[in-house]
């Protein structure tokens, strides 16, 4: 009886399906993975909130103080020193950064490789792959 149990369970796991893929995100934003190649409409496939950020939003911080602080250039601001440290003046107040990010923490895009974990039958892109020759001094 306990090898019948044990001969169901090894069935029962050879046929469940594997739960890590690989895919690639296409033009149109659909999803092809090595398990399932048809791609998979933008809207049959979910994707983890870290890299589904939508490029054509600006990523902004609001700073409600004046004095000085950085940011990247900062165009025409009379107290600009050239290094991105800059002031402005108490009648300011309220203003917003535009906030660059790394090209490693970039969102999801056209062409990129993912690696997608299928949850019963949905498809969950988790992250951005990368090549592992893309590795600098121990980071990607």
């Amino acid at each position: 009886m306990l090898a019948r149990v044990i001969q169901d369970r090894m069935k029962q796991a050879a046929t469940q399906p594997t739960a890590i893929d690989i895919g690639q995100i296409n033009g149109d934003l659909s999803l092809t993975t090595n398990i399932f190649p048809l791609p998979i409409p933008a809207s049959d496939y979910l994707i983890c909130r870290s890299i589904s950020y939508n490029p054509a939003e600006e990523l902004t911080a609001t700073d409600g103080t004046d004095g000085m602080h950085p940011h990247g250039p900062s165009g025409g601001h009379s107290q600009y020193e050239g290094n991105g440290i800059h002031s402005h003046p108490d009648t300011e107040g309220m203003h917003t950064h535009a906030i660059p990010t790394p090209e490693k923490m970039r969102w999801v895009r056209p062409g990129d490789r993912v690696l997608v974990a299928w949850a019963g039958n949905d498809a969950v892109v988790i992250d951005i792959i990368v090549p592992a020759k893309t590795l600098e001094g121990g980071t990607v």
